[in-house]
């Protein structure tokens, strides 16, 4: 490698860094609670990784690595604010650290187990969830806009299709739970 030159680039780490931003300012926000510079001390972590991101092994889960920048820096600006003598036992925080680490994980599996689950709905029921969860449809205003493109053909009615939402999501979430045991993890 040559001098100067990063293991990861940086759209990589940028997107590690975006999926797993909610799990380090829980940890900020677990370690001190109330801190109103939660923003700032995640940031200065993400700097103190990337400097440090030849360091990192990539054979090695990503989260726990910056929990443990987040950490630090979360206790240094304790320290700086006079607080250091609140802060939690070092035990304490790193259960925090593994248990915020771990829930990442299991989130993630169950995006994963989700959208394989959606990959097995028919085409008609992929678009159904779609116009009402990514797009943000009303069911009512599904049913409108599906009777104008059934046009002479029988219309689907609202309360149709709250039946059909229902059906579709208890069946998603079987999928979901059935897919999460195969793998390992404890579906919720």
């Amino acid at each position: 490698m040559m001098a100067g030159e990063k293991k990861m680039d940086g759209a990589r780490f940028a997107q590690l860094v975006l999926s797993g931003h909610a799990r380090m300012r829980m940890l900020v926000l677990s370690i001190a609670p109330g801190c109103q510079d939660v923003d700032d001390i995640v940031q200065e972590a993400c700097a103190a990784m990337w400097q440090k991101i030849d360091d990192y092994d990539a054979d090695r889960k990503f989260l726990p690595w910056a929990l443990a920048f987040v950490r630090f820096q979360t206790l240094a600006w304790l320290k700086s604010k006079g607080r250091d003598r609140l802060r939690f036992d070092d035990g304490l925080v790193d259960r925090l650290c593994q248990a915020i680490a771990s829930d990442g994980e299991a989130e993630g599996a169950r995006t994963e187990a989700l959208e394989l689950c959606l990959e097995g709905l028919s085409e008609s029921d992929r678009e159904l969830m779609a116009l009402r969860y990514v797009d943000g449809m009303k069911v009512a205003e599904i049913a409108q806009k599906t009777a104008k493109q059934n046009a002479g053909r029988s219309a689907t009615s609202a309360d149709s299709l709250y039946k059909t939402f229902a059906k579709l999501k208890a069946s998603l979430l079987r999928c979901v739970r059935s897919r999460m045991e195969e793998t390992g993890h404890v579906a919720s």
